[in-house]
This record gives structure tokens, C-alpha cells and sequence, in this order.
């Protein structure tokens, strides 16, 4: 592949080693015009300064269809390569979401794998920068996998700008509201631990359902919060807990979602779980009981209390 001598002598340089349309949502948070309009003076700016990001990006891009052709999974695994070019790449990850250039004659899975790699890096930067084009892409994205990408890579701004864009772009029913829920973990404030734990305990659809415990689940992550940009806001123990008694409340009620309910009970492994099962055992019904004492062994020989 011939990224790779342009993306490793950038390594090298001290740079570090850190389709489908666009469809509008009517209901979705709207990133104002100006601020995109600034950021793309800036970019153009930077499009000197930082040539060697743009060309790498470019090459890459015109490599996609290739890769995609050779791919193993669904998608081609271009997020990995894309975080070799460094901090400094953002100018150039962020052109190219502004542009989405079609990918003439090619298979979705080429603009999908795409923009889901390039987001992927853009994401790991957690460069506030970027805030207007995440919006934007939330905004607009029709591919549900895209949308959740660019939820994610928003959420990792970690801020309350963020949690409130995303909880206003999340509204409704459908896939797509689904997807901003599922991407949304990753913005792991207080606020939207509440504002998911809310929405789960008013879902009806069993996609939703679903789709707020697999958020919930990786917002809690036990692992997630070990690591010190997550750590820094000091609301850990509050989220966990709350996502935890929230997953509990929910698994005594739901069987057809126990199985991936217990996953993540297990995952956010919150200090309060064991007291909440023993709670929601003392009231259930016979019929319930079973399967909440199974959890609860579960609970105790969780690898996670060994760490």
C-alpha cells in the first residue's frame, strides 16, 4: 500500500503516532453557517502548513476502493492508519468530512468504511476544534453507522456543549435517533447518564431498548473510566452507579433483553450492584427470582472485582 512511506517518515518527522447522501434532519441541532465558514478559512490556512497531513489523506482516500476490496470485516480498518499521521492531521480529517467527496462507481461500504475510519481519528484527537464539523455530521448523516461514529466522536469532547447537542439530536424514535444513542456513550458526563436512564425507562420499541442498553453499558464502561481523560470530570462513581441501577431495574422487567443486560451489569461492575439485585430479589416474583439470583452470582465472581 503506498500510504504508508508518507505516513511513517511523518512519524519519523516527529508528527507522533498518537456513495450514500447526506440527508438533513429536520429535528436535529443546527450548526450555525459562521461557524462553519470561519473554521473552513482556518483550514484553508492550514493546508500549507500542514501538507504533508492533506497529502497522506488524500493518498489514502484514493487507496479506499482498494482496500475496501481487500477487507476482512465489514469495513476496511483505515482509522488505525489515519491516527499514525498525528495531532496535526486534524486540518486535513476535518476538510475532508466538510467535503465528502463522492466515491464515483463505488460500493457504499467504500464512503461507509471511509468516513467511519476518518471519524474514528478525528474522534481520538478529542480536538475541540472540530466541534462544528461533528455537528454537522451528526446533523445530516444518513448512514446510521456513520451518524453513530460521529456521536462517538463528538461524545469524546467530553463537555457539556456536547452532552446537550447530542441529547437534542437524539430525539424521537427510529434508527436514526437510535444510533445517536448508541454513539452518545461515549460522551461520559453525568448529564447523560441521567438523560439515558430516563429514556430507558420510557422505551417502548425493543430496538430502543436495545440500543440504550448497549449506551448505557459502554458509558458505565468500569475500564473506560480507569483512563485519566474520562477520570478528569470526577463524576465516575455517580455514573456507574446510576447506569447500573438503572440496567438492574431493567433486567427484572425485560427477559428478552437479560442476556445483554447481564454483559453490561457486568462491564459497568459498580460498587452498588450487588445491594440493588439483593433489592429487586426481595421483591420480585417467584418466577422472576431465578434469574436474578443467577446474576448476582454472576456478579460475584465478576473478573472485574479482581482487578
Amino acid at each position: 500500500m503506498r500510504i504508508k512511506p508518507i505516513i511513517f517518515a511523518l512519524a519519523l518527522a516527529g508528527f507522533g503516532f498518537s456513495g450514500l447522501a447526506m440527508a438533513q434532519n429536520p429535528d436535529a441541532p443546527v450548526t450555525s453557517s459562521a461557524e462553519l465558514n470561519a473554521l473552513t478559512k482556518q483550514i484553508e490556512g492550514a493546508r500549507k502548513a500542514h501538507a504533508a497531513e492533506f497529502a497522506a489523506v488524500k493518498q489514502l482516500r484514493e487507496e479506499m476502493p482498494e482496500l475496501d476490496a481487500r477487507k476482512r470485516g465489514r469495513i476496511a480498518p483505515v482509522g488505525t492508519t489515519l491516527d499514525l499521521l498525528g495531532p496535526n492531521a486534524v486540518w486535513a480529517l476535518m476538510d475532508d468530512l466538510i467535503q465528502d467527496k463522492p466515491f464515483a462507481n463505488q460500493r457504499p461500504s467504500v464512503r461507509q468504511g471511509w468516513r467511519i475510519g476518518v471519524l474514528h481519528a478525528l474522534g481520538r484527537l478529542r480536538n475541540p476544534i472540530a466541534r462544528p464539523v461533528l455537528e454537522r455530521v451528526v446533523s445530516q448523516e444518513s448512514d446510521t453507522w456513520v451518524l453513530r461514529t460521529a456521536a462517538e466522536a463528538l461524545g469524546k469532547l467530553q463537555d457539556q456543549e456536547a452532552a446537550e447537542f447530542l441529547i437534542k439530536a437524539s430525539a424521537g424514535e427510529g434508527a436514526r435517533a437510535e444510533a445517536v444513542l448508541e454513539g452518545m456513550a461515549h460522551c461520559r458526563r453525568l448529564v447523560v447518564t441521567e438523560y439515558l436512564v430516563g429514556r430507558l425507562e420510557q422505551a417502548k420499541a425493543d430496538s430502543e431498548k436495545r440500543a440504550l442498553v448497549e449506551s448505557l453499558r459502554d458509558h458505565g464502561n468500569a475500564w473506560a473510566w480507569k483512563t485519566d481523560v474520562v477520570a478528569a470530570s470526577g463524576e465516575g462513581e455517580q455514573v456507574r452507579n446510576l447506569s447500573a441501577a438503572a440496567l438492574i431495574r431493567t433486567y427484572a422487567k425485560e427477559p428478552q433483553l437479560q442476556k445483554e443486560l447481564r454483559k453490561a451489569i457486568l462491564i459497568v461492575n459498580s460498587s452498588e450492584s450487588v445491594a440493588l439485585v439483593q433489592a429487586e430479589i426481595s421483591k420480585a416474583a417467584p418466577a422472576a427470582k431465578a434469574s436474578l439470583e443467577d446474576l448476582l452470582k454472576a456478579l460475584a465472581s465478576n473478573p472485574l472485582h479482581k482487578r
